[in-house]
């Protein structure tokens, strides 16, 4: 199943945010330090254009140490400005404000305050991050992503000004490794996921990078669901497991991969291509957590969903321990490349404007937009109703008037037609209702 969530206000906050850039000094852009690669918005670039963007790792004291400090040299040998921070600690929101007044554009006018636009993606922190840059609760903050739908602007200090936005994914989400991830995180709303696969997709990742915090957390040994690597495992009717080579995709194209070493299926199963690839039983794990969480049905079987939803806000809550999702060194999954898009209209316009990160305004026709055929019968309207007998509406009416025989015979039975050539309306007094009546009867 592909993974792709972009609902309508994520597309009116994009919007908002492109129009709100011109008068922007600086960007802060907030991503979750468990995973700064799957996290980063890709159409930001483009709406930032010359505007300095800093980075900030929220959630830093959930991830791994060691990579945040992996991912913070590669940042700076790039020559981004980068941070690791917990949002919730004034001392590292007065850094941000720091890294805010060092790098944003020079001021416009005198007095004028700095304009910081904070943005990310849901549930990464923003709203968290707002409150400590106020001082105060300006900002909802809950668990759970597309909590903040509206700009709202503050002042953090006397010369800085910051815009908290919504959280915003981009139209297509291309690399489902990385989307994957993202719904491990619950930047992605569940409704839309399977929360097995992610789930049995984060056991792997920890079965093989984290095995003595799942050994500790729920005393399952990782080992025992360890295959040989570029095997596909098979289950048959009675539960026994079997393994078949996977299928390989000649014809592919990928960067720094050969054709034959593409993985078709794992662009629509990411679960499946890393029990592939990495040689985890990924519905082993899940079983065994299961079991020693006590997630079971009637008659012992056990509630598989029921055990994803305990590892993942085991997860989510940092219960594992400090665990890193994104590393900066690591082997990525032989995914195949998605297929190009097929840009036409609007979309092609702007994918051909000049990278300056400034769109031109849209502006929507109002009313009805008349062609050629719809000018043509507009035209000839009035001719049609000259040869019928009537006569040309006039400014303040609407339709064509009734011809002068037929509205005389009107007149002479009795009746008055309006504009809309409806029969005059009865005269007769019409009936009360039994209440009114009871009540005029007093």
């Amino acid at each position: 199943m592909r993974i792709n969530w972009f609902p309508g206000h994520m597309n009116k906050a994009r919007r908002e945010m492109r129009t709100a850039m011109r008068r922007t000094d600086v960007v802060v852009e907030v991503l979750d330090a468990r995973l700064p690669r799957s996290s980063r918005n890709p159409m930001l670039e483009r709406l930032a254009g010359r505007v300095p963007v800093v980075r900030v790792l929220a959630k830093s004291d959930l991830a791994d140490p060691r990579q945040t400090a992996a991912w913070l040299e590669q940042f700076e040998a790039q020559g981004k400005p980068a941070l690791a921070i917990v949002g919730s600690r004034k001392s590292d929101a007065a850094r941000v404000l720091g890294a805010c007044r060092a790098f944003a554009l020079p001021r416009r006018k005198l007095g004028r305050p700095t304009y910081a636009m904070v943005v990310g993606i849901p549930n990464v922190g923003k709203s968290t991050l707002m409150n400590s840059l106020a001082g105060r609760k300006v900002a909802a903050v809950e668990d759970r992503p597309a909590v903040t739908q509206r700009q709202q602007q503050t002042e953090a200090s006397d010369d800085v000004l910051i815009m908290d936005t919504p959280g915003v994914l981009w139209p297509r989400l291309d690399d489902q490794e990385g989307a994957t991830r993202l719904a491990l995180s619950g930047a992605i709303r569940e409704a839309v996921i399977e929360v097995e696969s992610i789930a049995r997709y984060g056991l792997g990742i920890l079965a093989e990078r984290y095995p003595e915090e799942l050994r500790s957390r729920y005393e399952i040994d990782p080992e025992q669901a360890r295959t040989s690597e570029g095997q596909q495992l098979v289950r048959g009717s009675s539960g026994e497991r079997g393994t078949q080579r996977a299928p390989s995709a000649p014809g592919a194209e990928g960067e720094g991969e050969d054709e034959t070493s593409l993985d078709l299926l794992g662009a629509f199963d990411v679960v499946g291509a890393f029990e592939r690839q990495r040689g985890f039983d990924t519905f082993l794990l899940l079983e065994q957590l299961g079991k020693r969480r006590g997630c079971l049905l009637k008659g012992g079987d056990i509630d598989r969903e029921k055990a994803a939803r305990v590892f993942l806000q085991d997860l989510r809550h940092g219960r594992l321990g400090a665990i890193s999702l994104d590393w900066p060194d690591e082997p990525r999954l032989r995914l195949p490349k998605p297929p190009e898009r097929v840009l036409k209209g609007r979309a092609a316009a702007f994918a051909s404007a000049p990278q300056d990160g400034v769109e031109p305004k849209e502006s929507k026709p109002r009313g009805k937009k008349l062609g050629k055929r719809t000018s043509a019968k507009a035209g000839t309207r009035g001719a049609s109703a000259a040869a019928k007998g009537g006569r040309k509406a006039g400014p303040g009416e609407r339709g064509r008037t009734s011809p002068p025989k037929k509205a005389a015979a009107q007149k002479a039975a009795g009746a008055v037609p309006d504009a809309k050539n409806r029969p005059a309306k009865s005269k007769v007094k019409p009936r009360l209702s039994l209440k009114k009546r009871a009540g005029s009867g007093r």
